[in-house]
């Protein structure tokens, strides 16, 4: 009878046991997504469904995954891990406003559908490298340069179809801070807040179309045209560089339909914000990085010290993610850690004088520490209001000399800007000590508040279903945020929106405040920020697994800008626009980028 029971588990076993990690995985299932009511997926076919195709996935994939390599398989559950405790974290984020150390399932369904994910990520990037390596092996690489003519037809196209997108928002996107960037320039009372660069650059611009023609619209459409110019020069750039590079001339129309076409594009080429003019910043430097680090004997030029320099000009938190992306360069590219090292400092030191000059040249105050401390102001803001009993009443008062009470009392979870305005700097300066003491005695008391309100301000990068409602309520000089907060959509005083097409203003108000593009299956995700940063992981994921880290380290810079906004004051898709422009560049070098001196690893086995 033993005997029967061992021949009955060999054959089996491994069967049932994968049936009931099956069952495991469609359990876990409703940790990650929202699916309503409490019975609503356990009642529904799709449950059974579900059941079956993990049942059939297991049962194909599983022994294939279990043999791989360890390192590689260790990797791709980190991966995987990594995404399902976002899932699962930013759902509970999203419906409750906290983290519920009660939802038991919320927390033990990253750790046991990892594998499983793992699994289905291992077949999925061996079925990519096979199916690419077949394609390298057939098909001839084109890597012959553009034509004048055709580079001149992408510049067209892209300046026509960003053109009628102005037509239609008429005189552009003059938001997110340009009204005080502006009147910096206006009363020269400059701050060190906005980047003097851009500040000079905005407000040069519009000041000298408002001279020449004496109205702002006409100075803010002068900014605009000038926008749209340089990116176009830009996007035909990166066409260019790809042509030669044998990314495929078919792929590089593609490339460039999508910049003209997809709507968060002309959101970014036609925003006065400084994150648009460093998104392209950033394409520039990836393209650079490209060729240094992908072509033995190209040596680190003038250009990749420009676009570092311009970097850190362009965005204050872009020299703290310049200056480790430079170490993880030199630690992994050895034969090039002096080139990178060297030209890292010279990069810096230049941006850092220019920065100085600037400052200096235009009696620029000091903007103060708020900025820097985003994370910290919210947590000790959230813990007083929803918490208070955690500080003791002589803490409390110690609290209300860096933080009046006020400020403190208008606290958002996913806004730290009610707060910080207030904060006290000239008391910080003088006992930053009793600040930190004040912090971490909140820290000792209340960590998981602490937790909470840091991820709240940032969950909308990690998390793809987030809805953007960070400004819910605001009221702005046109209109109050609603139910979305995706752009900000109106041109701010002293210009005001002329819209010369108005279905097109209408879309792109919908748009930015409703919940319109959301409701759009798959579509919707390409909205996402979270979805967006989720991909490039995958596309560095891929590019490990078939290369190696060498593979990944033009793409560094984005990963460490990402982690830098992780700390900032909220999250909002104008952040991480460079990511709707790096990414088509990441996908034509995994699909590409392959060469025959560097031979595709084992067919994706």
């Amino acid at each position: 009878m033993r005997g029967s029971l061992d021949i009955f588990w060999k054959r089996y076993g491994g069967r049932f046991l994968q049936a009931v990690y099956a069952l495991a995985v469609v359990c876990c299932f409703p940790a990650f997504l929202k699916l309503g009511g409490t019975v609503a997926f356990t009642y529904s076919g799709f449950s059974v469904i579900l059941y079956a195709l993990v049942v059939w996935s297991l049962a194909r994939f599983w022994e294939r995954f279990r043999k791989g390599r360890r390192i590689e398989k260790a990797g791709l559950c980190l991966l995987s891990f990594a995404f399902l405790l976002c899932m699962a974290w930013g759902r509970m984020l999203d419906d409750k406003g906290y983290l519920d150390m009660r939802d038991i399932r919320g927390w033990a369904a990253p750790v046991l559908t990892a594998p499983y994910a793992a699994m289905l990520l291992y077949k999925i990037y061996a079925d990519m490298e096979a199916v690419l390596c077949v394609r390298r092996a057939q098909t001839a690489l084109d890597a012959a340069p553009a034509s004048r003519t055709e580079l001149a037809r992408y510049f067209i196209f892209l300046t026509v179809c960003w053109g009628i997108v102005l037509l239609g928002v008429f005189p552009g996107f003059f938001v997110y801070d340009a009204a005080d960037e502006l009147l910096e320039v206006i009363t020269r009372q400059f701050t060190t807040h906005h980047p003097l660069l851009h500040v000079l650059y905005l407000g040069g611009v519009v000041q000298a179309g408002y001279k020449l023609f004496g109205d702002y619209n006409a100075g803010i459409l002068l900014f605009s045209l000038l926008q749209t110019a340089l990116f176009a020069c830009g996007i035909v750039y990166m066409a260019a560089r790809m042509h030669i590079l044998g990314f495929g001339r078919q792929f590089c129309r593609i490339v460039i339909a999508f910049m003209g076409l997809f709507p968060v594009i002309p959101m970014c080429v036609l925003c006065s914000a400084k994150d648009s003019i460093f998104a392209l910043v950033v394409l520039l430097w990836v393209l650079e990085s490209y060729e240094v680090f992908r072509f033995p004997g190209k040596r680190i030029g003038a250009r990749w010290i420009l676009w570092s320099v311009l970097l850190c000009l362009l965005r204050h938190n872009a020299l703290y993610a310049l200056l480790v992306t430079g170490g993880v360069l030199a630690f992994i590219s050895k034969e090039r850690r002096k080139g990178v090292l060297v030209s890292l400092l010279v990069g810096v030191a230049a941006a850092e004088f220019v920065s100085f000059g600037l400052a200096g040249a235009f009696g620029a105050q000091a903007s103060g520490h708020q900025e820097l401390l985003t994370v910290p102001i919210q947590q000790l803001a959230r813990t007083w209001q929803l918490a208070p009993e955690t500080f003791s009443d002589a803490e409390k008062q110690k609290l209300y000399e860096y933080l009046p009470a006020p400020y403190l009392a208008r606290y958002r979870d996913k806004l730290s800007d009610g707060v910080k305005i207030g904060f006290v700097n000239e008391a910080y300066e003088a006992a930053p000590a009793g600040f930190w003491r004040l912090w971490f005695t909140g820290l000792t008391r209340a960590p998981a508040s602490y937790l909470d309100a840091w991820l709240l301000t940032s969950y909308g990068y990690w998390y793809p279903d987030t809805v953007i409602d960070v400004y819910a309520g605001n009221t702005v000089y046109t209109y109050t945020y609603g139910e979305n907060a995706y752009f900000g959509y109106e041109t701010e005083q002293p210009g005001a929106r002329a819209s010369l097409i108005p279905a097109i203003g209408n879309f792109y108000r919908r748009l930015s405040l409703e919940i319109y593009k959301e409701k759009l299956p798959v579509i919707s995700l390409l909205f996402s920020p979270g979805f967006m940063l989720w991909g490039m992981l995958f596309c560095l994921g891929y590019l490990v697994k078939t290369r190696g880290f060498q593979g990944i380290l033009p793409y560094m810079i984005l990963v460490f800008m990402v982690a830098t906004l992780l700390l900032g004051p909220t999250f909002l898709p104008r952040y991480v626009f460079f990511l709707w422009f790096c990414i088509p560049f990441m996908i034509g070098d995994i699909v590409y980028g392959c060469r025959e001196k560097e031979p595709c690893a084992d067919g994706g086995a």
